[in-house]
């Protein structure tokens, strides 16, 4: 049976065993038979229809009918028809549904083109994963070396391995619905809390990994002496521009496929604690988008130096992370050259000035994807999850800046007993003007 988001039933399918006894009807009897369900069901003329197959398929005990109609009254496109099916077991209506027919040809041509693009995202993925390799290393090199703060560390690898403990027993209702009968429920079980805690484990050194070298990093590119209030609504601000941009791009370049709604919260034991424990993953993101911003700030010396080929690094990353999950060249192209050329003039303009503002920014982003997720659910459950989402994700950033003030004032106080090593230095590079500033 399939239901609708409204609560209409949109189909249902009743399948018969073999041995099953029924009536044997001629064509003409099965004929009409469907034509009458044809009516019922979906309210279609059948004088103005052209049938297109009427198959027998004869079982032991009874004959089965399938009835296929196509509906010249609508256009679908050049070889395409709208067509209507009805499948008969016995004298009982087994099924009925709708669907597009599209021609051989076009299946053909769709496939090649499609296979093109799947080459081309396995090596940007390849591409994504030696860069992954690479960050790791790098994050390790600067944990050896002290570039790296490890309160940071231990604080979200630990929130984030209790997230992920307690957001995987309350997934327990999808674990035991896909039980397998043909094996020990304790083994199955333990599988899955074993690869479920391991799971969890990478997730939080990764995590904190990340965070670990993105604290440190930030701090190291604060030119401007804002509070957390000031940074929180910069970032705030960036990130509400760039959701109108992607707007912008989505106008231009409109999906092809339909946009199906993601209901893992709904699935657990309690919606709203699945909803508010996955949402700690946010932290990602934050973090990488941080240390990404670090390597361009180095790259270009401050943009100072090799702007061109920063722009193109910029341009080739956005179209490398829009064809992962892009259907046609025209998306992963508009996509790339606009999303390259507005994160170059934010860095430019916004966010090289200190880099404290970007956990703000992917909050806003974030929480407007998830409005769009839950519109196109409109449930109140939904709403009530979307919120609790949301709040969750926004107070994370806004504690993130605030412990990155916080550890910038700690890290420039001065000593009690004695100024420190390279305090001098750290002094005159901070009265120092910027670039923008001559």
């Amino acid at each position: 049976m399939t239901v609708e988001g409204t609560g209409k039933v949109r189909g249902v399918r009743h399948t018969l065993p073999e041995q099953r006894a029924g009536a044997h009807l001629a064509r003409d009897d099965a004929r009409t038979l469907a034509q009458a369900e044809l009516r019922r069901a979906f309210g279609l003329d059948p004088g103005e229809l052209r049938e297109v197959e009427a198959k027998e398929d004869p079982q032991p005990a009874r004959t089965d009918w399938q009835f296929t109609v196509s509906d010249p009254r609508v256009d679908v496109g050049k070889g395409g028809e709208a067509r209507a099916l009805v499948a008969i077991a016995g004298n009982e209506i087994a099924g009925a549904g709708r669907y597009i027919f599209v021609p051989e040809a076009w299946q053909r041509a769709e496939r090649e083109r499609t296979g093109r693009l799947s080459i081309v995202k396995i090596g940007l993925a390849l591409v994504l994963a030696l860069v992954a390799l690479a960050a790791i290393i790098w994050a390790s090199v600067a944990w050896t070396r002290d570039h790296f703060d490890r309160r940071a560390f231990w604080v979200v690898a630990s929130v984030t391995l209790g997230a992920a403990i307690i957001n995987a027993v309350d997934q327990w209702p999808s674990v035991a619905f896909n039980l397998r009968t043909t094996e020990p429920v304790l083994q199955q079980v333990a599988l899955a809390a074993a690869g479920g805690l391991f799971g969890g484990v990478v997730r939080a050194l990764f995590a904190g990994l990340w965070c670990g070298v993105a604290a440190y990093a930030a701090r190291m590119h604060v030119r401007l002496e804002l509070n957390a209030k000031s940074l929180w609504l910069r970032g705030a601000a960036v990130g509400l521009f760039v959701v109108g941009i992607d707007a912008l791009i989505g106008l231009l370049t409109p999906h092809l496929t339909p946009a199906w709604p993601r209901f893992s919260a709904e699935n657990a034991a309690w919606p709203w604690l699945s909803a508010a424990s996955s949402t700690v993953n946010i932290i990602i993101p934050m973090a990488a988008t941080v240390v990404a911003l670090h390597w361009l700030d180095r790259l270009s010396h401050g943009w100072t130096r090799h702007r061109a080929l920063c722009v193109a690094i910029l341009i080739l990353t956005e179209g490398a992370i829009a064809a992962t999950r892009a259907n046609d060249w025209t998306d992963i192209a508009l996509t790339g050259v606009i999303g390259g050329a507005v994160t170059a003039l934010l860095f430019a303009f916004v966010l090289r000035f200190d880099l404290r503002a970007v956990p703000a920014l992917v909050a806003l982003y974030a929480a407007t994807e998830g409005a769009v997720d839950a519109l196109s659910k409109g449930s109140f459950q939904t709403w009530t999850l979307y919120a609790i989402g949301a709040a969750l994700t926004l107070a994370i950033s806004w504690l993130a800046t605030r412990y990155l003030v916080a550890q910038g004032e700690i890290r420039e106080a001065p000593s009690p007993h004695a100024a420190a090593p390279g305090s001098e230095a750290l002094a005159t590079a901070r009265s120092a003007p910027s670039p923008s500033s001559e």
